[in-house]
Order: C-alpha cells, then sequence, then structure tokens
C-alpha cells in the first residue's frame, strides 16, 4: 500500500495535563499525559478496536481531556492494525497528533521469490516511509538443524572461553595446533547449508 494520510486526530485538552503523547504501537495505540510530574499511560488496543471508529470512541471514552477525531467519515470502517506503527510520540495536548494510514492498494507489482524482490514497472517513488509492505517469512518452529547448528556453535565458543584469551595460535609438533575461531566452525555451516542461498 501507498500515499500515507492522515486518517485520525488525537488531542488532549485537559489544562490539568502539562505534557501529552499519543503513540502507534503495533498492537495499538499508548496514550501518555504528565500530571504533576506524574506520568499515567492509557492503551487502546486493536484487538479490541477493530476500525478506526471505535479506536475514536475508545480515546473518547477515555476521559482525562482525550478526544479523537477522523479526519474524514469515510476513513470509520478502515483498520485500525493497517495505522503505521512506530511513528514516533507525537505531542498532543492542545494541539492534534495526526495518525496516518497507507490508503491506496498497490496491484502494479511483481515479486521474485529466488531473490525475495517486489518489482515495480513504474519504479518505487515517494522517498522513505512511502509504502507499507507487509509480508509472512521463516518458519512456524525452527528448524532442528538450524537449532542443533546454533548449539554447536555455542558450545565452541564456550570452550573458547577456557582457554588463554591472549592466545594467538598454539602448536604442539606431533600433537596439536589449534587457534582460536575466527569462522563458522565447519560443521555448524553444513548444517546452515540449506538454509543460504548464494546469488551474484
Amino acid at each position: 500500500a501507498y500515499g500515507p494520510e492522515v486518517v485520525l486526530r488525537v488531542r488532549n485538552l485537559s489544562a490539568a495535563n502539562q505534557r501529552a503523547t499519543v503513540q502507534v504501537m503495533s498492537t495499538g495505540l499508548v496514550l501518555t499525559r504528565v500530571v504533576a510530574g506524574a506520568s499515567a499511560t492509557d492503551t487502546v488496543a486493536f484487538a479490541d478496536n477493530a476500525t478506526l471508529a471505535d479506536v475514536a470512541r475508545a480515546i473518547q471514552a477515555l476521559g482525562h481531556g482525550w478526544s479523537a477525531a477522523l479526519a474524514a467519515a469515510e476513513f470509520a470502517e478502515l483498520a485500525s492494525a493497517d495505522l503505521r506503527a512506530l511513528q514516533g510520540a507525537f505531542p498532543a495536548r492542545d494541539q492534534p497528533a495526526e495518525l496516518r494510514l497507507h490508503l491506496h492498494e498497490a496491484e502494479d507489482y511483481l515479486s521474485d521469490p529466488a531473490r525475495g524482490w517486489l518489482i515495480r514497472p513504474g519504479g518505487w517513488p515517494g522517498g522513505p516511509q512511502a509504502w507499507r509492505i507487509v509480508y509472512t517469512a521463516g518458519f512456524a518452529a525452527v528448524p532442528d538443524d538450524v537449532q542443533e547448528a546454533c548449539a554447536q556453535w555455542v558450545a565452541q565458543l564456550f570452550w573458547q572461553t577456557k582457554r588463554d584469551p591472549g592466545l594467538a595460535q598454539e602448536t604442539v609438533p606431533g600433537s596439536i595446533a589449534r587457534e582460536p575461531l575466527r569462522v563458522v566452525p565447519v560443521g555448524v555451516q553444513t548444517l546452515l547449508a540449506p538454509y543460504r542461498a548464494y546469488r551474484a
């Protein structure tokens, strides 16, 4: 999606508050106010307030000077969880904290699964924060061989700490030759090899 626009304005109009901020997190809004040096925080969860209209009503119900208004009536049924997360803590005391959402769905793109790229014929104009991409990747559970690779690597690093930390290299002719780990151990590399894709 692209084209972030202001969809919700939140403010705090209580004269009792010295400071008020609104922050968008991945799970909801965090509304913080400071009264006589003491901080009070309220949370409006997206799970409990599915639409922007629901969020606005929930903020209104908080009291303590909080108010919220949709930027336009047409935004009422938009999903609250689509608000752009981690926008920062906006000041809201006696001024609107403007929360944005990417309103336009992009359809003219292709995916290159081998490289993990999204390709758009016209490019990706608009600069930082102009686009919102949501995707699913990885495994539901960490594969056994990846867990084993981590365990082996940690074990080798642990035993390395038991040796002289100043040791650069140690050689006893006909008996031993060793040096501290400087690269990923071969056994660990072998376990991880199926999960690594090398591209030119």
